[in-house]
Order: C-alpha cells, then structure tokens, then sequence
C-alpha cells in the first residue's frame, strides 16, 4: 500500500485542496463549499483528507457532532457522518474507506460520544449516499430503516447507548410543501452548484411557479422533510426526489409528474 496521510481540513489550509472530488477553484459550487465548510468549521464538523504520498488525495470524510450534522436523524451524543468517499476506483476496497472510518471513530472517543451514525440506502437511488458494505465491515449494525431504502448504520461504544433513529414525523413536515413545486437545497455538497442554476433555468423556461427554499443551519436541515436533507424536489407533497439530479434527470421527472 503506498504511503498514505489524513489531512485535517481547518481555515488554514481550506484552499490547498479539492472539496469533494470538484478541483475548480473558480466553480460556483466549489466556491459555494468553501464559504459553508468556513462556517462549518467553527460549529465543530472535521472535514478529513486522504493525501497519497505525492500530493494526490484519494479520499475525504465530513461529519459532525449530531447537533450540529446536516442530516434528519434522531441521534444525540452521536456523530454523524456527512459523506465518505474514495477514488478512484482502483484504489477502492483497499482500506483506504477504513482508514477514514477510523478518524471519526477516533475523534467520537476522544469527545467522549456515544458512537457513530451514517444515512446509508440499500438500493440504486442511492448516489449521494454510501452504501453499508464499509460500514458493516467496520463493525457498524443497522439500528433503522425508512422506506423506501434508507437505513441508519451505527457503531456504539457501549451496548446501553440509545440507538440514533429517523425521525418519524416526515409525513408531517411534507405538509408545509403541499402545493405546488419546491425544491430544497444547501451548499453542503457542492454537486448542488453544479446542476442547480440549470434546473432553475429549465423550471424558468417553462414557466413553472416553484419555491426555492435554501437550507442556512444545521436545524433546519435536520428538519427537512427527507433523511438525506441537504437536496430534496417536493411535488404537491410528495416527495419525488431526495437525491442531487441532474438537469436531464430533472426534465425526466418534470414528465413523470406531467408539467
């Protein structure tokens, strides 16, 4: 295995790097990220790096303490990852994705937390999303599901622990976006920049009325009404997105729902 390093993201060194894979520095979604990680980075997330031994990083992690995560889940006195993810391909299924568990484990101990929790699914929607092969090999167990794939993988310190769950009233908070079109979004994946602009053009183009609502904190994305939280479509209540798409993905489900 080459020689490999964590980097830990702080103000200092925020510009050194690529923020999830996105190397253009001048891209709205990059720029995006590294106004929100700035922010971040003071409320207590850690934003960790994989850097191979000449320079190339390889791979990342980003969580917080459940306070202060970026997802819908019920989970206090845990930390809660964001996103892990390595690249490319060839390097995978070498330890490397571990190696990065092993950093927030390290980092939940030291605060003295009750463990760690990840939103994984279990089928094909899921993009945004790891799935729970790593975390199982970390000595994670699913401690929830909400349909139609999603699942809370979790790694406890001690046996008596509670145990993080979804929250069980989205069916409620879906009623505050029971007319018309909404699409919900925050800059915590710079993939958001990326395809945001082109899916507001193609809703302007066809005159559609929408609502654009942006995601500010942590409380309000742990109030959103998906487990993913950070970009959703809701239509007339229903949610028929929960997952960053793609402009032509979004032309696609502007069909599916006949607008």
């Amino acid at each position: 295995m080459p020689s490999v390093k964590v980097v830990s993201v702080d103000k200092s060194n925020l510009y050194d790097f690529a923020h999830c894979f996105l190397q253009n520095r001048k891209h709205p979604g990059y720029i995006a990220k590294t106004d929100w990680l700035r922010k971040r980075l003071s409320e207590g997330l850690r934003y960790k790096l994989l850097v191979m031994d000449k320079g190339k990083w390889i791979g990342f992690i980003e969580y917080a303490p459940a306070a202060k995560a970026w997802r819908a889940v019920d989970a206090k006195g845990y930390m809660v990852i964001h996103c892990i993810w390595t690249y490319p391909k060839s390097i995978q299924r070498k330890g490397y994705g571990n190696m990065l568990l092993q950093e927030c484990l390290k980092d939940a101990k030291k605060n003295k937390m009750h463990g760690v929790t990840a939103v994984t699914r279990s089928g094909p929607k899921g993009t945004f999303i790891a799935k729970r092969d790593l975390f199982l090999k970390a000595g994670f167990s699913l401690t929830d599901t909400l349909p139609p794939d999603h699942e809370l993988m979790t790694k406890k310190f001690k046996k008596s622990a509670p145990d993080p769950k979804f929250p069980i009233d989205f069916d409620k908070r879906l009623q505050k976006y029971k007319k018309g079109l909404t699409i919900i979004w925050s800059n915590q994946c710079p993939y958001v920049g990326k395809s945001l602009g082109e899916i507001f053009n193609t809703a302007n183009k066809k005159g559609l009325k929408f609502k654009s609502v942006e995601l500010k904190t942590a409380k309000e994305a742990q109030a959103a009404p998906t487990p993913y939280s950070v970009f959703s479509i809701i239509y007339n209540g229903k949610v028929v997105a929960d997952h960053m798409v793609s402009n032509t993905r979004f032309k696609n489900i502007l069909r599916e729902i006949g607008l």
